[in-house]
């Protein structure tokens, strides 16, 4: 998973939940942090109200910050937490319509431009998602978790070379990244049936994740992969 603090730091009230690495039939899930966000107020609220009463709150908040946007609609931060509290709300077409309103005001809105192309992913739009992470490669080009957003789509579209290339890259300014380790061992066993070099890379993500439930996962894998080898 990729969490990315400084994007964190410039939109503080918003709280991101993390998709982690699952894997599925031998995929990767997601790679992606995306924004299913609720204000801090709203979060810790939440855990003081029952079920109804959360929902009439969020409610509330939402009627309330629609009403500030009447005075103001060209308001960002507002669109912003709206955007947010209506995606916890269940509400993702007025999710992407609020963060729309944020990049058609501000083109280079990098915390509008994340969630919406996070947003695409989930909903296997990888078309949209692939065009709205190559903008924010543009305006953030050494972001390297934006490279792996990037990569990750490009796999899950079977764009193995483009997804190489990219991970390539992230492997060059940090060696360590245990993701960037683990989506290579992915890209050469799927895309080129290279299991040997699979192996290798797998093994270097095990090194450096040492344990958990992906771990056991990467084990799994790179036995199967053994096995191909063999025949």
């Amino acid at each position: 998973m990729f969490f990315n603090r400084n994007r964190l730091k410039k939109q503080a009230r918003v709280i991101f939940i993390i998709l982690v690495f699952v894997l599925s039939a031998g995929l990767i899930m997601s790679s992606m942090q995306w924004a299913n966000a609720p204000t801090t107020k709203a979060a810790n609220n939440k855990t003081q109200m029952t079920q109804e009463e959360f929902k009439q709150y969020l409610q509330e908040s939402i009627s309330k910050l629609e009403k500030k946007l009447e005075d103001n609609p060209e308001d960002i931060e507002t669109l912003l937490e709206l955007a947010g509290l209506q995606m916890y709300n269940g509400k993702s077409d007025k999710t992407v319509e609020s963060y729309q309103k944020v990049i058609d005001l501000d083109p280079k809105n990098t915390d509008a431009l994340f969630n919406l192309m996070s947003i695409s992913f989930n909903n296997k739009e990888y078309g949209k998602a692939e065009e709205r992470a190559k903008k924010l490669l543009e305006l953030e080009p050494e972001n390297l978790s934006t490279k792996m957003d990037l990569a990750t789509i490009y796999y899950y579209q079977n764009k193995f070379d483009e997804a190489e290339v990219l991970v390539k890259d992230v492997l060059k300014g940090k060696e360590d990244s245990q993701n960037a380790h683990r989506l290579y061992a992915y890209l050469l066993a799927d895309g080129k049936q290279e299991y040997q070099k699979a192996v290798e890379e797998m093994d270097k993500f095990i090194e450096l994740a040492k344990e958990g439930a992906l771990v056991e996962d990467a084990k799994t894998k790179r036995d199967e992969w053994k096995e191909k080898i063999k025949e």
